[in-house]
């Protein structure tokens, strides 16, 4: 079946994949429709035969995951997750976002940063009239989409 990239079937397709909370290694790919994530993440152009791919770490890759609302989404869902888990309090859970972010335990000082970050953050948003539990869902948001826009995050060892 040949797929026009000004078809319905394609906007449906692209509607599709941008509505997904998925990853995927294998996307539909059309040319001109290549989705906005892989735009700034050194994505190979489909027409083009390329033997590696670029390497770089520029700014609007961060950006990107600091306000793509995938990435917020994701940053509330990671949040949710680590508030309702068994970890007891937050040292607990700023080593368990670590270990399911970044695949390594936090470090006492990755701790002692995180639970300052945390508290200062759920008592500014309190003053803004923020009430509990919310202020302390919104700061833990607020450090897991910090953890997904370092660039330990976004590049492997």
């Amino acid at each position: 079946m040949e797929l026009s990239n000004v078809s319905a079937e394609a906007r449906q397709l692209e509607a599709h994949c941008q509505a997904s909370r998925h990853r995927s290694v294998y996307l539909p790919m059309l040319r001109g429709l290549a989705p906005r994530s892989l735009a700034v993440f050194d994505f190979a152009e489909q027409g083009m035969v390329t033997g590696s791919r670029d390497s770089t770490t520029v700014a609007p890759q961060a950006l990107y995951l600091l306000n793509d609302p995938f990435a917020v989404a994701q940053s509330q869902a990671f949040a949710q997750r680590l508030l309702g888990g068994a970890e007891a309090n937050d040292a607990e859970r700023i080593d368990g976002a670590y270990r399911l972010a970044l695949c390594r335990p936090a470090t006492a000082a990755e701790i002692d940063r995180g639970s300052r970050f945390l508290a200062e953050y759920a008592a500014a948003a309190r003053e803004q009239g923020l009430l509990e539990p919310d202020a302390t869902s919104a700061a833990w948001a607020s450090y897991c989409q910090a953890l997904f826009a370092s660039a330990e995050f976004r590049f492997l060892r």
